[in-house]
């Protein structure tokens, strides 16, 4: 838990150079989701005079400032993060998460978990065939998210994990940006609890949207198990396939 700096606009460059020496602290994010933010204590808002209001309502939340201060037309507003619904993620659980490639009734698990890059390799390291935790930019803002390239067609990427007790799992899934631009083949998502099928979702050759699957866990007693199968509809080409979960109380 920390402090994070966002700036209105956006876009504007010169409210960035005095943040310089807490760069890693600036929040890019056009349109914020709560899990972008939910991470964090405090946001601090940097609003050049007029665009406040339009700064606190951009907000995936109800934003109730503790603190504002005007210094030279630049408004700086303190908004606490509310309480999470969010329990427990799959981008920061991946060491725990089970990563095989499956081709028919063959199965090979990938057992090369390099925690410096925090990726999942099945053998030796590769440019592309990795399951691993990345940011990449999708729908025109940077996400962080699990980079699951798919595989060669006839074979599936599958992702297991155990997520704990909870009312809601909410997986997101598309293409980057750079992969919608550039076309290709679509991709199909299969979401599973408890090994029952629940969202299948095709995710379309120039899709970035990010687009969130809400399954309902509130009537399973205990942990649930999460199992989620990546597979090629065409030839491959340029699949930046971004996804990650998250379960809410």
């Amino acid at each position: 838990p920390g402090d994070v700096v966002r700036i209105e606009p956006h876009w504007h460059e010169a409210g960035l150079v005095p943040l310089q020496p807490v760069g890693d602290r600036v929040n890019r994010i056009r349109d914020p989701l709560f899990e972008d933010l939910y991470k964090y204590e405090r946001i601090f808002i940097v609003s050049e005079n007029g665009r406040e209001e339009r700064a606190l309502a951009a907000l995936p939340f109800e934003a109730v400032p503790t603190q504002r201060a005007l210094m030279s037309g630049i408004n700086i507003i303190e908004v606490p993060v509310p309480s999470s619904p969010f329990l427990w993620e799959l981008r920061d659980n991946l060491a725990e998460t089970k990563v095989s490639h499956v081709h028919g009734d063959s199965e090979k698990h990938c057992t090369k978990w390099d925690a410096r890059r925090s990726r999942w390799d099945c053998d030796k390291p590769s440019k592309w065939t990795y399951v691993g935790a990345a940011e990449r930019e999708v729908g025109d803002d940077p996400r962080e998210c699990v980079w699951a390239h798919p595989l060669d067609r006839g074979r599936t990427l599958r992702l297991e994990a155990e997520v704990p007790a909870s009312r809601l799992i909410r997986v997101r899934d598309s293409f980057d940006l750079r992969a919608a631009r550039l076309g290709g083949a679509d991709v199909l998502v299969q979401i599973f609890v408890n090994d029952k099928l629940e969202v299948e979702d095709r995710v379309k050759g120039n899709d970035d949207d990010w687009q969130a699957h809400d399954i309902d866990v509130s009537h399973i007693d205990g942990p649930a198990q999460l199992r989620i199968e990546i597979d090629l509809l065409g030839k491959i080409k340029n699949r930046f396939l971004c996804l990650n979960a998250w379960a809410l109380r």
